[in-house]
């Protein structure tokens, strides 16, 4: 097959980085690539091994001669909803959060709820749309014909050594964690998070209860004032730092605390690293992992995130488990072959 994918950006991003595994898994497995981005190209970028090319949302480009065009976004689907795809060429998109939720923690619930379905219009030229879940196939049955719906885990890789971690961040996260316990979250810094229920959690634990927080975004500002007045010194704020699952060996807890989640592969990056996982307790978890493998807590009470933050240091049962759960059905190669099954179906 010939395939296009289209993404706003080559930013560095989780989103990116499946259309990554996806193509390296189509090429590898003798199908032709070819990525389509909006934006200038920075120097966090990805490397995609194959043609990447720069076009315009608002001007078509000729993609005949593709058997499929992929969208990753709004406005490649947007691109999509506007100048359609070539007759014979079948459209598809993956969405990869809960976008009715997202948006009403970015925009507020009026127009949270506008935008949302903005975004569903745009899908209505698309022939398949891909979430990542059953649950999110239910949930957008409401405003999606349920034929043109389908679920793709995303893939997750084995962690590799070929590029260590920098030896100066792994001096300050052990110089942060002492003799303590160290708990952390990977992730893009903003509401939907509920890294602020984290660092409140954190304030009623003991002191040797230390937090690592490696990304960057809008609440970074204000939790770094929250972490101050609340936990001051207890919390590092590493920064953005490409392949940050490299320092989850360090880590006593993994904290995945968002109000809600497509996928969460950075969670799925500690489980491989049997690393013990906090969650909150969100439908888009639940359905991956069971209790004996995650420790829950609801989303939003900070008293119950701190004793299961608790309850989970040293739980080795439970992540050997989790780590199971992510090797049998989250690989990369499972994704690869779902999607390869989506495209031809």
């Amino acid at each position: 097959m010939r395939i296009a994918y289209i993404i706003p950006s080559l930013y560095r991003m989780a989103p990116n980085r499946v259309v990554q595994q996806l193509v390296e898994g189509m090429m590898a497995r003798g199908h032709e690539c070819h990525v389509f981005y909006f934006d200038p190209v920075t120097t966090d970028a990805i490397a995609f091994p194959c043609r990447a090319t720069r076009i315009s949302l608002l001007r078509a480009t000729d993609l005949t001669g593709y058997d499929v065009v992929h969208t990753h976004g709004l406005r490649p689907n947007l691109y999509v909803w506007i100048h359609g795809v070539p007759r014979g060429v079948r459209a598809v998109a993956t969405i990869h959060s809960y976008v009715f939720e997202e948006f009403r923690f970015i925009y507020g619930r009026v127009l949270g709820w506008v935008f949302g379905h903005l975004f569903v219009r745009t899908l209505s030229r698309h022939d398949r749309v891909v979430t990542l879940s059953r649950d999110a196939v239910a949930h957008y049955a409401h405003w999606i014909r349920p034929s043109r719906l389908t679920y793709c885990y995303n893939g997750v890789e084995e962690p590799t050594v070929d590029v260590p971690p920098d030896a100066d961040d792994c001096r300050r996260i052990r110089e942060h964690k002492g003799d303590g316990v160290l708990v952390a979250n990977i992730c893009f810094f903003d509401k939907i998070k509920g890294l602020d229920v984290l660092i409140r959690a954190l304030a009623s634990l003991p002191a040797h209860y230390r937090l690592l927080l490696i990304g960057n975004g809008a609440e970074d500002g204000a939790l770094q004032q929250l972490a101050q007045r609340l936990c001051p010194g207890r919390v590092l704020f590493l920064g953005r730092r490409p392949r940050a699952s490299r320092y989850l060996s360090l880590v006593d807890v993994f904290a995945q605390t968002s109000w809600s989640e497509g996928f969460c592969l950075s969670m799925a990056e500690a489980a491989l690293t049997h690393t013990p996982i906090v969650s909150s307790d969100i439908p888009g978890m639940r359905e991956k992992y069971g209790a004996d493998e995650v420790t829950y807590f609801p989303a939003g009470d900070a008293p119950a995130l701190a004793a299961a933050l608790r309850e989970a240091v040293g739980d080795e049962a439970k992540a050997d488990r989790a780590y199971r759960k992510v090797v049998s059905q989250f690989g990369v190669e499972q994704m690869i072959t779902r999607y390869e099954t989506i495209y031809q179906g």
